[in-house]
């Protein structure tokens, strides 16, 4: 069963996830324009130009708004004294606890569309990989990364 955790991902997260689906897109214009192009001057069926333009539109529907509400509905985590859990998926429910004794360090990083939208990711670090929380406030972020480092530090010491 699904919980919900008490942290959750900013409300800008679904304009930053569009708008990098769009530009992931974009080249499919070109393509679409290219496609008519060369259907008007080949005489080539309507139905081939229909087709991919189709497809195209249902691409753009299922990863610029189907896919951002969806990612956006089911990111949360918790930040406790013993461990960070992440719940996360789009199509599948992903649930990751984390030990704080296995925290190596934490990361703060902002691209050009998160900075824009005042936002950055969490990336925490462990031996045996690496676990993001992607578009938090930049407050919350600094504020998350300042906790886990600190909850990690008490962690080692009880070693």
């Amino acid at each position: 069963m699904r919980e919900e955790l008490a942290g959750k991902i900013d409300k800008n997260a679904l304009m930053v996830w569009r708008l990098t689906a769009m530009i992931i897109l974009s080249p499919s214009i070109l393509i679409l324009a290219a496609l008519l192009l060369l259907s008007l001057m080949f005489h080539w069926p309507l139905w081939i130009f229909s087709s991919v333009l189709i497809l195209s539109l249902l691409s753009v529907l299922i990863l610029v708004v189907i896919i951002p509400i969806r990612r956006y509905n089911r990111w949360s985590y918790a930040i406790q004294e013993q461990s960070i859990e992440l719940h996360h998926g789009i199509w599948l429910w992903k649930r990751t606890m984390i030990p704080m004794v296995r925290v190596q360090h934490v990361d703060m990083k902002q691209g050009p569309l998160l900075r824009r939208y005042g936002l950055a990711s969490i990336t925490i670090s462990t031996a045996a990989g690496s676990h993001q929380i992607p578009a938090l406030t930049v407050q919350t972020a600094e504020q998350v990364q300042r906790q886990v480092m600190a909850y990690a530090e008490v962690s080692d010491e009880d070693l």
